[in-house]
């Protein structure tokens, strides 16, 4: 708030990264679908997160931290990320998605439901390690 952007309470976990995680489903008919990053960008980024970074203090950065409380000192040139999952801690969500979603089509087949949904887009996912 303090750089004039509107402020959050709270932010989902890995922010829009999350949103970049996807499944490809080409081995579907063997039981087996990929998880993984629906983009280059996004695994390039979550593997910078996995291993950890250093990036330089901008004027703009060091800015940030003093209006949020925090006084780096002026000999600090670079502000270091510790490694941190990344897909990992998406596991649980994708799992408990997937399982809703196999749960409320077996109940469609089951009570009589044999037509198959029409896709939402003519999108091919990709998917990214």
């Amino acid at each position: 708030m303090a750089l004039g952007h509107k402020s959050r309470r709270s932010y989902p976990m890995m922010g829009r990264l999350q949103q970049a995680v996807g499944y490809d489903t080409k081995q579907a008919a063997a039981g087996t679908v990929v998880v993984g990053w629906l983009s280059q960008s996004a695994a390039y980024i979550s593997g910078k997160q996995q291993r950890g970074f250093t990036s330089p203090m901008t004027d703009k950065m060091r800015a940030a931290f003093f209006a949020a409380g925090l006084h780096p000192s002026d000999k600090k040139t670079v502000t270091r990320v510790p490694p941190r999952p990344t897909l990992g801690p998406m596991v649980p969500i994708v799992t408990e998605t997937a399982t809703q979603t196999l749960q409320r089509r077996l109940m469609s087949y089951v009570s009589g439901n044999t037509a198959r949904s029409a896709a939402a887009s003519n999108r091919v996912y990709k998917v990214y390690k």
